[in-house]
């Protein structure tokens, strides 16, 4: 069986206009609305994207958390908190090279940080 990679993820934001900024701002990931109500959708490439539905339930935590590969998290962790997103497991290292890292955006879903040292 050949690897099925992740297609689409799907956040629940009580302002789903402000999360859509959040995500936009921070990973350059490009919304637009559907024809549904407040639901906002974004395409990372042709085959990978996700959307923002209006939820007034966001969980605490996240039975399933999405990690997001960037080049680095420190970086990125000082603009995520510029925008309101708060640091729930620290940079932590998975073995030499590869670090990841949790947190959680303005609306409480959560999400991870992947980064990998150059080769």
């Amino acid at each position: 069986m050949k690897p099925c990679p992740v297609c689409w993820i799907d956040f629940g934001a009580p302002d789903p206009v402000a999360a859509a900024g959040f995500f936009e701002e921070l990973f350059g990931w490009n919304f637009i609305k559907e024809s549904s109500p407040e639901y906002y959708q974004f395409m990372i490439t042709d085959t990978i994207g996700g959307g923002i539905s209006r939820s007034d339930n966001v969980p605490e935590r996240s039975a399933v958390v999405v990690y997001i590969w960037v080049d680095s998290i420190d970086d990125t962790e000082a603009e995520l908190q510029k925008r309101g997103g708060k640091v729930t497991l620290p940079k932590t290292v998975i073995h030499e090279g590869a670090w990841y890292a949790q947190f959680k955006d303005p609306s409480g879903n959560l999400f991870g940080l992947f980064e990998s040292a150059p080769k």
